[in-house]
């Protein structure tokens, strides 16, 4: 009886296996694809995002990427300069038509004095050249202009004119100056500070309570100042579901509104020792009510302020429907409520975590 033995070998892989190519490079991009699909799930902008949506704003942003940089790489060549620095981005922006209309509410952080690059040309004429030295001195020194549709001026106001209490920046020694990090305008650092100049968290310097800043859409006043219309849909762990459950609180428990809770939180911040423990930031810096903060702190004060106020709440006091909602075994430290919209809203996620 003939019997055939099959000898199987196991070498190595030849070259012409197939490899696996992640999807920025079937798509032929620099910027992730799918680090973006992960950023535009996390996000919750839409119940369903397409793998196509995240492949086509990564190719947006890489084209804008990629025209802002050679734009502001020319300003920087034509300064002799070899690093891109603020100010040549700025310039980028403000020389481009279209890029201009896409940043025409933003702000660039640390830009200064704006350089406008002008482009070589012929020699003037004759007639030309009076006409062309009476306008040299606004195109050298032109007025720096937010892009929010000011004009504001490059110097600090209170170097030529006095404040009504009489104060004016010395000359000798020269006064220091901060820059706003809103609207980029210099405010005299006057010592000592008459009113609060540098967010107590972020530690960045604003002028909103020294003089009314024209930057639109932006604050900085004291914690106790801000004026609650609504909550935020993430205002309470990123989650909108269980905003919503507080916010159904508030109407049909309270019958209250938001402002009226937050004045609550703002009095439990100066009476209660408890809520004075509160901290935020990377600093650790505590939440008082009399804290000077900016639009973006003050969002993340609120956070910590309104997940403090909801753990105080019993469960038996919310609404019938949150009542029946199971307890997440991770609570307030589960991740999947951010990235599942069925997990986040089948369960309740203000509760201590029982599994680790």
């Amino acid at each position: 009886m003939n019997t055939k033995h099959i000898v199987l070998s196991s070498g190595p892989k030849s070259s012409t296996s197939r490899t696996s190519h992640s999807k920025t490079a079937k798509a032929g991009l620099v910027f992730p694809v799918a680090r973006i699909f992960k950023y535009l799930k996390a996000g919750r902008y839409t119940p369903r995002v397409s793998g196509g949506a995240s492949c086509y704003l990564a190719a947006v942003l890489e084209y804008l990427t990629a025209e802002v940089l050679e734009i502001s790489g020319s300003c920087a060549k034509d300064e002799k300069n070899k690093i891109i620095k603020p100010s040549h981005i700025h310039s980028a922006v403000r020389d481009d038509e279209e890029l201009q209309k896409l940043f025409g509410t933003c702000i660039i952080p640390s830009s200064g004095k704006v350089m406008i690059t002008t482009k070589k040309s012929s020699p003037p004429q004759r007639n030309q050249q009076v006409q062309r030295q009476t306008q040299l001195p606004s195109a050298v020194n032109p007025p720096i202009t937010a892009f929010f549709g000011t004009q504001l001026p490059q110097t600090c106001a209170q170097c030529t004119t006095p404040t009504a209490d009489g104060f004016k920046c010395p000359t000798l020694p020269p006064a220091n100056h901060h820059t706003c990090h809103h609207c980029q305008r210099p405010f005299p650092a006057r010592q000592p500070a008459t009113v609060p100049d540098t967010c107590e968290c972020c530690q960045q310097h604003f002028c909103g309570l020294y003089w009314q800043c024209p930057a639109r859409g932006v604050k900085f006043l004291r914690l106790r100042d801000y004026q609650v219309d609504s909550f935020p849909n993430d205002a309470l762990l990123q989650n909108p579901f269980e905003t919503k459950r507080l916010m159904e609180y508030i109407d049909t428990c309270l019958h209250s509104t938001a402002q009226a809770v937050w004045d609550s939180i703002i009095d439990k911040l100066s009476s209660d020792p408890e809520w004075q423990k509160l901290t935020m930031g990377p600093h650790q810096t505590p939440i008082t009510s009399e804290m000077a903060v900016c639009s973006t702190c003050f969002a993340r004060a609120q956070r910590e302020l309104l997940l403090n106020y909801r753990e105080s709440i019993p469960k038996t006091a919310m609404p019938a429907a949150v009542q029946q909602l199971d307890d997440c075994w991770y609570g307030t430290k589960c991740r999947t409520q951010w990235h599942k919209w069925t997990h986040a809203q089948k369960y309740n996620h203000i509760c201590p975590q029982t599994k680790f």
